[in-house]
């Protein structure tokens, strides 16, 4: 009995590692608004939602989780009680480090952007938005795989204020295959075991060197 619990464990580990193997995450922000005019703070959007699922083959979905604009807030108030120390991963992160996670290589399967920018000069504002403009269009064809017009839409408008305004409403679907994280994850994971042992080693060289 023992043993064929055990089997049993070891059939449903290893068909749960296939599973997330061959799935993709899909990360889809809804109704999400940023702004910082004043006439529109009080009607700013605080419905906002993040889905966060795998999907088997990207079609079939085995797992979601739902996260709305109190859960996030939520959870935003623990990662600052937490004190993330960004200096020393900025650090520990190399060049190399970057080219790894660009093997991530996410795809964007939908996207809604509005965005309205002005600054107080006229014409910085309107170089402000030709470079949004472009660096979106040309960015874009590196992060889709198939183009369809009702799918992707974009558009940024000046805005001629007195002062730095901006206005932001964003929808978007983003997908990464499970793959390609597992194996990012097992480049830092490696990347620290090795690490932690060149420390142990150099340690272990100056008690050596203590004792002479």
């Amino acid at each position: 009995m023992v043993l064929v619990f055990i089997l049993c464990i070891i059939i449903a580990i290893s068909l749960l590692t296939c599973m997330i193997l061959l799935s993709t995450l899909k990360l889809e922000v809804k109704h999400l608004q940023v702004s910082n005019f004043i006439q529109n703070k009080e009607k700013l959007n605080d419905k906002y939602c993040i889905a966060i699922s795998l999907s088997l083959f990207n079609k079939i979905r085995w797992l979601w989780m739902h996260l709305d604009s109190k859960r996030m807030d939520k959870l935003y108030r623990k990662m600052k009680l937490q004190k993330v120390d960004w200096k020393r991963i900025e650090q520990d992160i190399s060049l190399d480090d970057l080219k790894r996670i660009k093997m991530l290589a996410p795809k964007i399967s939908y996207l809604n952007l509005k965005t309205k920018v002005g600054l107080t000069d006229i014409t910085i504002t309107n170089v402000l938005v030709c470079i949004l403009s472009i660096a979106i269009s040309l960015g874009l064809p590196h992060l889709i795989e198939k183009y369809e017009k009702e799918k992707y839409y974009y558009e940024v408008v000046p805005v001629y204020m007195n002062r730095n305004v901006y206005e932001i409403k964003f929808d978007c679907i983003i997908e990464i295959k499970m793959v390609h994280i597992m194996n990012i994850i097992y480049y830092f994971l490696k990347k620290r075991r090795e690490k932690n042992h060149e420390q142990r080693t150099s340690n272990r060289r100056a008690y050596g060197y203590s004792y002479e």
